[in-house]
Formats: C-alpha cells, structure tokens, sequence
C-alpha cells in the first residue's frame, strides 16, 4: 500500500519542481516604439497624401492589457496650397491578442491635436482606433504593422478624419 502512495507523491513533487514560469508576455515591461508610415486625409479639403511619424512608449499592465503614450507627427504637403503639419499627443490602451510570435492587438485613445497651417495653429481633441500585427523578433525586440483611424472633434474647416499606416520597431525591457 505504501508504494501506492509514494508514486502520486513524487509525481506532484516533480511537477512542483519543474513547473513552467507562469506566462508573462507584456506585464511589467516597458516599450519604446518608433514608427514611420503613411497618413491620408480621405475627408475636408486638407491636402489628401503626406508621410508621418511617432514615437510611442508602452507599459504592459498584464498579459493582455498595456498603455501607451504617443507623440505624433505628419506633413502633408499642399501642391498648389500651404503644406500642412499636425502634431499629436495621446493616450491608448490596447488589447493584446498573444499568439507566440505573432500579437494582433486593437485599442482605442484620445489625443490633443494641433494643425499648422500657414503659420495657423488649430487645436483641437480627437478620438481615434488602432489596430495592428506585432512579430516578436527577438524577447526584446519586436517589428509591427499598425493602422490607427484618428476623428477630431471641431475642425477648423470641414469634417476631418485621418488614416494612418505605419511600420514599426519596438524595444522591450523588464521593469522589476
């Protein structure tokens, strides 16, 4: 009978011993992102095609969820008008789809907005939609693709909307 117990004993003493860490993808880890790509304005008369920007840190708040803060950048040249640059400043928290090397995520955020046209500053506030694919490179490195759909509240002109497409770099670090 004794021999009957020792078995499950010693069974629950290796798994004890040689259990696997618990899972901790993005917790504790800060990011910081730079990203380039480009933005269209599909609504208004703003000029339609230009090139942006951002550099965007992250905090992983579990294995799920992480905030992030982002300064944005984009001009859009005007051809036969004034070249157009806005700048953004923003919050987001995103949802974090972890499939081993491959993380689709989308999130949602609010920003201050500022255009300057012609020595014009507007500013304004803007919600906006991100959704995007991470490729896990290495443990600390990872690349992305991510498109963020950004509405503003009161423009100075028209209905305005902003599409932008953008690839990026992340490095990662432990924070404890």
């Amino acid at each position: 009978m004794g021999h009957l117990l020792l078995a499950p004993a010693v069974a629950a003493l290796v798994a004890i011993v040689f259990a696997p860490a618990p899972a901790r993808a993005y917790e504790d880890q800060v990011g910081l992102t730079l990203g380039l790509g480009y933005v269209s304005t599909p609504i208004g008369d703003r000029p339609t095609h230009g090139i942006g920007g951002g550099l965007v840190l992250g905090w992983g708040l579990d294995d799920v969820f992480t905030v992030r803060g982002r300064l944005d950048y984009s001009v859009h040249p005007g051809g036969e008008g004034p070249t157009q640059h806005r700048g953004m400043l923003g919050a987001e928290l995103l949802y974090l789809l972890d499939v081993l090397a491959w993380v689709p995520y989308f999130g949602a955020g609010a920003a201050g907005v500022a255009w300057l046209v012609d020595g014009d500053l507007q500013p304004d506030v803007g919600l906006f939609l991100v959704g995007g694919l991470q490729y896990l490179w290495q443990r600390e490195l990872i690349f992305g693709l991510e498109v963020r759909g950004l509405a503003v509240a009161r423009a100075p002109e028209d209905e305005f909307a902003q599409m932008l497409v953008m690839l990026s770099a992340t490095y990662l670090w432990e924070v404890y």
